[in-house]
């Protein structure tokens, strides 16, 4: 009877390393592929935007202007209470039916301690022109307000306008 001879590690380590090589090239070729043409220029641009968001992200609220008029000088009761005697005041004197109207801190958080939002919110009726009033009244209010949402409905003889909105105020 012969008996075969039984292979040793040895045999085996020229299919060892020639699987080792091929898993090293096709990792190495399918990296190679997996990287865009212009992948040098697109990343460091990239890196240029973070290093500037993280400049702007470290200077202080008192070193940064906004322009004349588009945000207000501290939060509070007094800006909201002028916010929701303006809007009143230009319902009224549009003959507009004012049904609601709030001001008050935004549930947001403040943004980045910079800005803090005052929510607002009202809902009128009454002409197409008196409704047009109002909006153009707005968009010339100072401290600028922001429309989030503007909902306008026709009813035969009337509009009504449901408009949500912020103002910024700097803390």
């Amino acid at each position: 009877m012969s008996r075969k001879a039984r292979p040793s590690g040895l045999d085996y380590l020229p299919l060892a390393a020639i699987a080792a090589i091929s898993a090293v090239a096709t990792g190495l070729g399918l990296g190679a592929l997996s990287t865009p043409a212009n992948f040098g220029p697109r990343l460091a641009s990239v890196d240029q935007k973070a290093d500037q968001v993280r400049r702007w992200t470290a200077v202080k609220a008192s070193a940064i202007e906004f322009p004349q008029g588009a945000v207000c000088s501290g939060g509070g009761a007094k800006q909201e209470d002028l916010l929701r005697a303006h809007v009143a005041n230009q319902a009224q004197a549009g003959k507009l039916t004012l049904s609601s109207l709030e001001v008050g801190p935004d549930k947001a958080a403040p943004l980045g301690q910079i800005l803090i939002p005052l929510r607002l919110s009202f809902q009128v009726q009454g002409s197409y022109d008196a409704i047009l009033g109002l909006m153009s009244e707005l968009s010339s209010v100072r401290p600028l307000v922001f429309a989030d949402t503007v909902d306008l409905v026709s009813h035969t003889t009337s509009v009504t306008l449901k408009f949500r909105g912020r103002v910024f105020c700097s803390a």
